[in-house]
């Protein structure tokens, strides 16, 4: 008998190992936990009934929000910590070498529950149909059950693409008029008719990973190694880090929430030995401000809050400056951080001007092309946290009908009238339709390339080449495959 399907507490067998891991999970040795408390964490933090339904209770499924009871419905209790998760999905005997679960044992999980109140951004206004108040950052009774947004319309949404948008991606359009009548109003988003915001989003299996194959593990150390560095070049100045564009960083031009994180950001490359964790206090409750609050800002501030946002969830894979490993960062964060993409991708992702294949304003192109930035920069910040991790990844397909990221040359164009003779160059360069996200699912190995992935290469900036740089080096194990950061059909 395979003794790895045996459990070495009770003895059970089992057939399958993921039944195992799962069984594994709840039974522990000796007698089963007291069970003076039955309500579940959620209704006993925030002090309201439970009516102790299983697997969830009904106020946790009303809000859909994690219902965890100190007593399962089986013998024993076991902690569900992420580094517990973390060791089972890395269990396999063909793993343990290259899952780096002892990396992080010295390096504390980051929780939203560890931060203190009134650090930063003070003055703005609560919102109070925040969807957050399961992870404390409001009390049950200024809050409302909010409507969960998308990030795209449909589950297939480049069907039609490139240039059909009758269908539901013309809910992702907006026009540069539009962006310019709207920076000083209040953002309100519709529901959608789909779920994008569902847990489509993070693919979790019960089965052990096996193997990682070095291309990816090289790819994902890439990717950290660079974007680790976003921060500090965002404290020292001197450039901005590709996600941003320099008049968002300019010092009579940058919005609140980027002054914030430029000054945390210098908090964070310039710590002694000790102060980790007062930056990484800090940075929580900034997070926790933001996430309360994006609802209600308007068009301009709530980009801010999307870019600080990817730089403070950097600044907590590695709170220590000399740190080495990655530390195991809270799933409520990548929860808080799917629903505000979903929000930010209901007020635009793409130019009408862009789909007819004209020029639109300045500001606006800057506006839309940094929005993009950020999502694209979060969902490999994301994979790349995931691989190293041995954890499923977010879905990355539907991204696909985006243009990819812009040429170096329009991105960095000092003014506007410069900007307008680039642009007008780059149009009749692409004719009919730009580069697309989707496309790059479609580079074959070796040392060529295809005439219009060579010409979008030649004018790509630093975050095109770190896309490209990981171009056939992302297939992970099959049960991680749907995560990929491979942008296709």
């Amino acid at each position: 008998m395979d003794t790895r399907l045996l459990c070495r507490i009770c003895k059970k067998t089992f057939t399958q190992k993921s039944s195992l891991v799962r069984h594994s999970r709840r039974c522990t040795p000796g007698p089963a936990p007291s069970l003076r408390q039955k309500a579940c964490r959620q209704c006993t933090s925030s002090k309201t009934r439970c009516d102790l339904k299983r697997p969830k209770c009904t106020r946790c499924e009303s809000r859909c929000t994690e219902c965890d009871y100190i007593v399962p419905m089986t013998r024993g209790t076991r902690s569900t910590s992420p580094s517990s998760e973390n060791e089972e999905a890395c269990s396999s005997d063909e793993y343990n070498a290259s899952c780096e679960v002892s990396s992080v044992t010295d390096v504390p999980a980051i929780s939203f529950a560890e931060a203190p109140q009134g650090l930063l951004s003070t003055d703005l206004d609560m919102n109070a149909n925040s969807p957050f108040a399961s992870f404390g950052f409001m009390s049950s009774s200024e809050t409302s059950i909010a409507p969960v947004y998308n990030l795209l319309l449909d589950k297939n949404p480049i069907e039609a693409f490139p240039w059909s948008f009758s269908g539901p991606e013309a809910g992702l359009l907006a026009s540069s008029a539009q962006l310019d009548i709207d920076y000083s109003t209040t953002l309100t988003a519709p529901p959608s008719r789909t779920d994008y915001a569902s847990d489509d989003w993070m693919l979790w299996s019960p089965n052990p990973s096996q193997t990682t194959p070095p291309l990816v593990r090289h790819s994902m150390e890439t990717l950290l190694r660079v974007m680790k560095t976003w921060p500090k070049m965002l404290a020292k100045e001197f450039q901005t880090p590709p996600m941003l564009h320099f008049s968002h960083t300019d010092l009579d031009t940058r919005l609140q929430p980027i002054a914030n994180c430029i000054t945390i950001a210098k908090m964070w490359t310039g710590q002694s030995g000790g102060t980790s964790d007062v930056v990484r206090q800090t940075v929580i409750q900034e997070m926790r401000v933001l996430f309360e609050q994006y609802r209600s800002m308007d068009e301009r501030n709530l980009l801010a809050a999307l870019q600080s946002l990817v730089m403070y969830t950097i600044i907590i894979m590695f709170p220590a400056g000399d740190q080495i490993s990655v530390s195991i960062v809270d799933p409520h964060l990548f929860n808080c951080l799917q629903k505000l993409v979903s929000f930010v991708a209901r007020t635009g992702l793409m130019l009408t001007e862009e789909r007819d294949n004209e020029r639109p304003s300045w500001e606006s192109w800057i506006h839309i092309t940094a929005k993009r930035r950020a999502v694209f920069s979060l969902y490999l910040l994301h994979w790349s946290y995931s691989v190293y991790h041995c954890l499923p990844s977010f879905e990355c397909r539907q991204l696909g009908f985006l243009p990819a990221p812009a040429p170096k040359f329009l991105w960095q164009a000092p003014t506007r009238a410069k900007w307008e003779q680039l642009y007008s160059r780059w149009l009749a360069q692409w004719k009919d339709s730009p580069y697309m996200m989707r496309e790059f699912s479609a580079i074959q190995a070796g040392t060529a390339l295809e005439r219009r992935t060579e010409i979008w290469l030649e004018d790509a900036d630093e975050l095109g080449v770190l896309f490209f740089s990981i171009v056939n080096a992302t297939e992970r194990e099959p049960i991680f495959e749907v995560g990929i950061p491979v942008f296709v059909d």
